[in-house]
């Protein structure tokens, strides 16, 4: 055989192992890394140069109100995080990958403050008004003088609030108080097991980039 010949042989050999490698990665990545949350090339960096930004500002807007000892404020008070939650999402619907497990912080406070500026604005605005007169009212709503543990008075006060959305906001069937107990454990996830990875220097080159 001539060298010519050889050569093309191993040239053919060597394209198709090539060929190989690349398909069994990019299969790999389709079948097995993307479905369990790993994110790489396009996705990787969508992730990080584009919706990156857009958790801070979600975050941010949520700190915005969340300064005091109290569970909630009046829906309009949240008014500034839901277009911070839709360019979010926005971002998010062009990553392919599951990233699930890296943006449940981001898309929980999203999914809450949706619901409780929405469909449940008009009874938490009722519930508000009457946060003098109902114990467990009062203590989602108004501030506190003293740093209490969250998570208990939240689990505990949660019956009385069922109840007072039955009487107020009259919900006989009990519809909107199914709908509110499965937003309640976002709420509740947020307050007691959300560590959100935001540092400073973080937040402070994106105020740079927003503000250049």
């Amino acid at each position: 055989m001539s060298r010519s010949k050889l050569f093309i042989i191993i040239s053919i050999v060597a394209v198709l192992i090539l060929a190989l490698l690349i398909g069994g990665f990019f299969l790999l990545d389709y079948f097995f890394l993307k479905p369990r949350g790993f994110c790489f090339f396009g996705d990787r960096s969508t992730l990080d140069d584009e919706c990156w930004p857009r958790f801070i500002d979600v975050v941010n807007e949520y700190e915005k109100v969340n300064v005091t000892y109290r569970f909630l404020g009046k829906p309009e008070e949240y008014a500034g995080v839901v277009p911070a939650c839709g360019k979010m999402s926005e971002c998010l619907s062009k990553v392919k990958c599951d990233h699930s497990s890296q943006t449940k912080n981001f898309t929980t406070i999203c999914s809450f403050f949706n619901y409780y500026t929405k469909d449940f604005a008009s009874c938490a605005n009722q519930l508000y008004e009457k946060r003098n007169d109902v114990d467990c009212l009062s203590l989602l709503f108004n501030d506190s003088s003293e740093e209490t543990d969250m998570c208990v008075q939240w689990d505990h006060m949660q019956p009385c609030i069922h109840q007072q959305i039955n009487n107020i906001c009259g919900d006989v069937m009990g519809l909107r108080r199914d709908k509110y107990k499965l937003h309640a454990d976002e709420f509740r996830y947020m307050i007691c097991d959300m560590v959100l990875p935001i540092d400073e220097d973080d937040n402070d080159d994106h105020e740079k980039k927003k503000n250049s």
